[in-house]
């Protein structure tokens, strides 16, 4: 029996109730849904502000931020739904979400780190692929016609 509460502790998919019918059930962690559909699980979801964010991000980071947001996004869902009037359904939501939320600022530090280097990145990239158009644009003005 010690073995199935260990595992069950460390299972990071629990479920959240707001009323009496109302339940989902989610994860912390890596999500590879989010990874495959990107910004589209935010919006079946309803979650229309985090739809946009990855939306941008995305063309600004020309993909790259869609291989960072699947690390994050399943806590930020979370976080909304809590922040919804959501509430743990049983003692194992409790401790994950009292788990997850000891190392919050930790998260925080990391998510606006991760933005920061995508930013750096995409902008590199911009910069990049103007100086290809300018090299291009003098190797055609130098053709002769």
């Amino acid at each position: 029996m010690g073995d199935t509460n260990h595992n069950k502790a460390s299972n990071n998919k629990f479920t959240l109730t707001k009323g009496e019918y109302l339940s989902k059930e989610v994860s912390y962690g890596f999500s590879f849904i989010t990874l495959f559909l990107g910004f589209l699980i935010p919006l079946i979801r309803g979650d229309i502000k985090w739809a946009v964010i990855m939306f941008i991000a995305a063309i600004c980071s020309f993909g790259i931020s869609m291989l960072i947001f699947p690390f994050i996004y399943n806590k930020l869902y979370v976080n909304k739904l809590l922040e919804d009037g959501f509430k743990p359904a049983d003692n194992h939501a409790k401790e994950v979400i009292k788990l997850k939320q000891q190392n919050n600022l930790k998260d925080k530090t990391h998510f606006w780190g991760t933005m920061l280097i995508i930013a750096i990145v995409g902008g590199a990239l911009l910069y990049h692929i103007k100086n290809q158009g300018d090299q291009l644009q003098t190797i055609y003005q130098d053709m002769p016609y």
